[in-house]
């Protein structure tokens, strides 16, 4: 029984751990992919972003000032 115990809590842990990286590194992903089309916006005349790509970096903090397709 208590065996049982100790492997229930090991799981529920590594499943906590295992949650919490994910979230934590789609949080990065979707930064740098602001990152680079703040760049892009940059380089191109006519760039504009999608109504989802909008929301998305304005949700991580980051304003791209181009039209926004929605």
């Amino acid at each position: 029984m208590k065996e049982a115990i100790i492997v229930t809590v090991t799981v529920i842990a590594l499943a906590a751990t295992l949650v919490t990286a994910i979230v934590v590194g789609m949080g990065r992903s979707e930064v740098v992919e602001c990152n680079k089309w703040s760049q892009d916006a940059v380089g191109r005349p006519g760039y504009f972003l999608a109504s989802w790509q909008d929301d998305q970096c304005r949700a991580n903090g980051i304003i791209i000032n181009v039209p926004v397709v929605k």
